[in-house]
């Protein structure tokens, strides 16, 4: 499947549509969905596979936070999303560096620890909202803690 994907391109768009569901609803990154299905279903490497959710990732996140925008829930202080974004790009190109390192197998292993460690976190996690003199000056708009 990997080498010619034409075959079954239906399975293809049902992974992407299911990416993108999950994506808006929940906030979730699109990796949740497609790489697991791309890796244990349609046999692609791991590493192609997260090429893939990465390369994905742009213009549905960015349709996604347009969409959220739209809807009056974007209510963040722009030095917020600036630093996040800051980090995230650096953390980027660490984390390439880590993955073109570890062998695949290591890999998949490191990811889906990641993702029972996260789920197993929410489900435990009161949920609590931090306090304004843990956050500073970097703190939702009026009106953007939603209940």
């Amino acid at each position: 499947m990997a080498e010619n994907p034409s075959g079954l391109w239906w399975v293809l768009v049902l992974v992407g549509l299911a990416a993108g569901i999950l994506s808006s609803s929940l906030g979730v990154g699109s990796a949740l969905v497609v790489i697991p299905m791309l890796v244990l279903v349609l046999h692609f490497p791991q590493k192609s596979a997260q090429g893939m959710s990465l390369t994905m990732m742009v213009p549905l996140a960015l349709f996604g936070a347009i969409l959220y925008w739209k809807g009056g829930h974007l209510n963040v202080a722009p030095m917020a999303l600036v630093l996040l974004i800051a980090g995230s790009l650096a953390g980027a190109a660490v984390g390439a560096a880590v993955a073109d390192y570890l062998p695949a197998p290591v890999l998949r292993k490191v990811f889906a620890v990641f993702i029972l460690a996260v789920a197993v976190w929410m489900l435990v996690d009161p949920g609590q909202k931090p306090s304004s003199e843990a956050v500073g000056d970097i703190q939702p708009r009026k009106g953007g803690v939603e209940q």
